[in-house]
């Protein structure tokens, strides 16, 4: 006569409980490794990221893109001229006054420069977003794993313990 009790708890048995709570809390690790990753950025891992050098950073980058782009040129515009200089000289405050004074001695050159500096602008801010969800992707990293792995190890283990016990069925 066989013994219910043993034949619940064998773990080679094809419906064993222990294998549900060990798959349980298998699964559980898992899906809290991965929610480390998920999780969206706190206040405080937000308020750490510098946000203004990220955007400082990819500016330089953009335009020292374009100065090299527009150096390559056999031929340049005289906008792209006046936007080499400027980069140059570091002269960025002063886009606007710059533009200002080309307006009135030259409209088409300032056209062509206002098109110049909105591509430089657009650029830069893609750039930007690339860098910054870099950054968020490398803080998500640095997140302690035992914490969501601990968590998402107890739900798994609470989750086995409970399709055992609510679908238990007698022989």
């Amino acid at each position: 006569m066989p013994i219910d009790g043993v034949q619940n708890y064998n773990i080679t048995a094809r419906n064993g409980s222990l294998s549900n709570v060990i798959a349980g809390t298998v699964l559980g690790v898992a899906a809290g490794y991965a929610a480390k990753h998920v999780v969206p950025l706190d206040s405080t891992e937000r308020s750490n990221i510098p946000y203004r050098s990220i955007i400082n950073v990819a500016r330089k980058e953009t335009n020292k893109k374009m100065v090299e782009n527009f150096n390559a040129l056999n031929k340049r515009s005289e906008a792209q001229d006046v936007f080499v200089k400027m980069i140059k000289e570091k002269d960025f405050k002063n886009s606007n006054k710059i533009l200002e004074s080309l307006e009135t001695t030259k409209p088409d050159v300032a056209k062509e420069f206002k098109k110049i500096v909105k591509v430089a602008d657009k650029d830069s801010s893609a750039v930007a977003k690339q860098y910054a969800g870099a950054y968020h992707r490398f803080l998500k990293c640095l997140r302690p794993n035992a914490q969501f792995v601990g968590v998402g190890a107890a739900v798994g283990f609470l989750g086995g313990v409970l399709y055992n016990v609510f679908t238990h069925d007698k022989a």
